[in-house]
């Protein structure tokens, strides 16, 4: 009896186990190069190159470098969620999602429409881009 009431009290005071971790998020931060394009805006090509660091996106084509943007994502929504603010008045809605080494990201180009829901364009609209991921070379 004594060692059951002694059982009992080590489990009673025993820290309870942790949480399981929930799922982690998946990093985006890297080079990506951009292998499609559809929507809008088709002059995007593998030259191009969307740089992602914690919070912010840089894009650099052969003519030019714009200057960064920040964004957020939602990884607990199914498709991902992302932000993309442009300028205090101009956040671009879409969805992203990664799988391994590619990337696909799907947003209203004009930043009035809604999200879209689905990877897909509309060629009016929605901008719908495939990246692959940038190796770094050693």
């Amino acid at each position: 009896m004594l060692t059951s009431l002694l059982s009992l009290s080590l489990l009673l005071a025993a820290p309870s186990p942790k949480e399981a971790p929930k799922g982690k998020e998946e990093s985006v931060e890297g080079k990506w190069i951009v292998v499609a394009v559809q929507g809008p805006k088709k002059d995007l090509n593998g030259e191009t190159i969307f740089e992602f660091t914690k919070d912010t996106i840089t894009i650099y084509e052969p003519q030019r470098t714009e200057k960064p943007v920040t964004y957020k994502i939602d990884w607990s929504k199914k498709p991902a969620e992302i932000d993309i603010t442009v300028s205090p008045d101009l956040v671009l809605r879409g969805i992203i999602e990664r799988k391994g080494e590619e990337l696909k990201l799907c947003f209203g180009r004009v930043g009035k429409e809604e999200r879209p829901q689905k990877f897909e364009s509309n060629e009016d609209k929605v901008m719908f881009i495939t990246f692959k991921l940038k190796k770094e070379e050693k």
